[in-house]
């Protein structure tokens, strides 16, 4: 597991966000790409994981892992 260099650096994620990033963490890897660049998250693979573990606000979820995930892919792409 990855440990932050320093304490200040260390991000606790508040426990109303513990299931969208366990489910992030699940999906994604599974992506819409053409042979260029990725597109989108497989949003039939993030709703699959979110019904597989039960969460219980999974619109919400779905919301947040689609936010977190764009929001990552824009920052590789250099947009963010």
């Amino acid at each position: 597991m990855y440990e932050p260099p320093c304490e200040t650096c260390r991000v606790d994620l508040l426990e109303e966000n513990e299931d969208a990033a366990k489910i992030y963490n699940i999906v994604r890897g599974q992506v819409i790409a053409t042979s260029e660049q990725i597109i989108d998250l497989n949003h039939l693979a993030l709703w699959e994981a979110i019904d597989r573990y039960k969460v219980k606000e999974p619109i919400r979820c779905f919301e947040l892992v689609n936010k977190v995930f764009h929001e990552f892919l824009s920052r590789d792409k250099g947009d963010g």
